[in-house]
């Protein structure tokens, strides 16, 4: 029997680095940026700001979570009941046509 000479499973560190910050990559950014305004701005890391950042984005959560469900029911034709990218710009579109009718009155 010849034996068989196999290399180790382990890959290098460098590959190892590399994916690790290319995993990751987009948490750090995150932190980065929130550490960058709130060094910038006293006002930042607030509660009331962060509250109206989670409220800002509420809307757009409750639409994302709805085109998760279609995405995932596998639909594509949009009459029958599928994918509608338009959903961005009706949400854009009411919010203003609000805001308008809101300062009106």
């Amino acid at each position: 029997m010849i034996p068989v000479i196999r290399r180790s499973s382990g890959t290098s560190t460098i590959s190892s680095i590399s994916s690790f910050v290319f995993r990751y990559s987009g948490y750090f950014t995150f932190v980065l940026v929130a550490l960058y305004f709130s060094v910038r701005s006293p006002a930042f890391l607030t509660l009331k700001n962060v509250l109206n950042i989670l409220l800002q984005s509420s809307a757009l959560g409750i639409i994302a979570c709805g085109m998760t469900a279609v995405i995932i029911g596998g639909g594509n034709h949009v009459i029958r009941g599928g994918i509608d990218l338009s959903l961005g710009n009706n949400l854009a579109l009411n919010a203003a046509i609000t805001a308008a009718l809101i300062s009106c009155s």
